[in-house]
């Protein structure tokens, strides 16, 4: 198990807006437990599950990058999506760790919290609203600015499948 840790000295392992920091030591920040490896896990990304019966073909085998602050909801959405065969990108705890996997572009879809511990998430959605990259935003606030009008939005709380299946209209099947 690795300690989330925010922030922390890139010698420990830690790099801010990662969680964990690779030798379970509580840095100071978050502290909550959260796997990094294991059987499932690969250099930090989930490895696909096959889908399980009664779920989203369309994102199975796709690559879903996750940016979200709370620890137990950025959990719970990376255990739905692999349930649906999804490739786990992050999750980013920060913007500036969101934008560093964006900049990487190495994902077909996105979920962004639009707050992140205080930070407006809007460089990040720009930046993939630029790309052209789908992506979802979640928020707890209702209002995002005019220029993400046509974005999904999912507000919190939100039921995981629900948004499963909004992220299965954003791309065509296959």
């Amino acid at each position: 198990m690795r300690r989330a840790v925010e922030g922390g000295a890139v010698e420990g392992g830690a790099v801010d807006g990662h969680w964990g920091d690779g030798h379970g030591e509580d840095r100071g920040g978050l502290a909550s437990e959260r796997r990094q490896t294991g059987p499932d896990r690969r250099d930090g990304v989930a490895l696909a599950r096959p889908p399980a019966e009664g779920r989203c073909p369309v994102i199975a085998g796709r690559r879903v990058l996750i940016v979200e602050d709370e620890f137990l909801v950025s959990a719970m959405l990376e255990d739905e999506l692999a349930d649906h065969g999804a490739i786990i990108v992050g999750p980013a705890a920060s913007l500036a760790h969101g934008m560093q996997l964006a900049a990487a572009g190495q994902f077909d879809m996105a979920v962004i919290d639009w707050n992140l511990d205080g930070e407006s998430s809007e460089p990040l959605a720009r930046a993939l609203q630029e790309r052209g990259m789908p992506f979802v935003i979640s928020t707890g606030y209702g209002m995002v600015p005019p220029e993400f009008a046509d974005t999904a939005i999912m507000a919190k709380p939100y039921d995981p499948q629900e948004l499963v299946k909004l992220l299965g209209t954003l791309l065509p099947a296959g």
